[in-house]
Parts: structure tokens; C-alpha cells; sequence
């Protein structure tokens, strides 16, 4: 924003804020375990076909695989846009 003289100044934080949290719905499949959201079409695993259980709204990990890479969305609009909708989604000390 800096750069195209929107603002005048060089960093609008004063001190890093790192809190809030990231969540998203996991789902599991019988047969294949977590599954990422890119796996799961219409209630069914995409590996086996068979039907999957929606799990909690839980912590993005790795671990349960409810995860979202930002990589289609930077390429898309740019990592500030990313940045900035983050911000707007919910407060940085709440979670979204």
C-alpha cells in the first residue's frame, strides 16, 4: 500500500500480534482416516468411494489434515490481499 501511496508510512503495526486461532471442519473416512477437504466430495471419500463422518470445527493441522494452503489464493490476488482479508475476517485475537 506503501508503495502505491495509499499510505505514508513504512509498517502499520506497532508490535506483532500473534493470537487467534485457525479452524476448520476435519472429516474422517472409515477406511482411509483424515482426510484433507479436497479429498471429500458430496459425503464420500474420493479414495475409497465411501461415505465420510464431518468431525469437529477443530485447530488447522496437519495431523487431522484440515488444512488450506493460501498458495491458490496469493497467486490469485497477491499475498496482501490474503493478509489483509485475514484481518477483516475476525479480530487477530479472536479466532476465525
Amino acid at each position: 500500500m506503501r508503495d502505491i501511496k495509499v499510505v505514508r508510512f513504512d509498517e502499520p503495526f506497532q508490535r506483532l500480534l500473534t493470537q487467534g486461532m485457525v479452524c476448520k471442519e476435519t472429516w474422517k473416512c472409515p477406511t482411509d482416516g483424515w482426510l484433507f477437504p479436497e479429498q471429500v466430495k458430496d459425503g464420500k471419500c474420493l479414495l475409497c468411494n465411501g461415505e465420510v463422518v464431518r468431525g469437529r470445527t477443530e485447530k488447522m493441522s496437519k495431523s487431522r489434515k484440515n488444512v488450506v494452503t493460501p498458495d491458490d489464493i496469493t497467486a490469485k490476488y497477491g499475498a496482501d490481499t490474503a493478509r489483509v482479508f485475514s484481518l477483516f475476517a475476525a479480530p487477530p485475537e479472536k479466532d476465525i
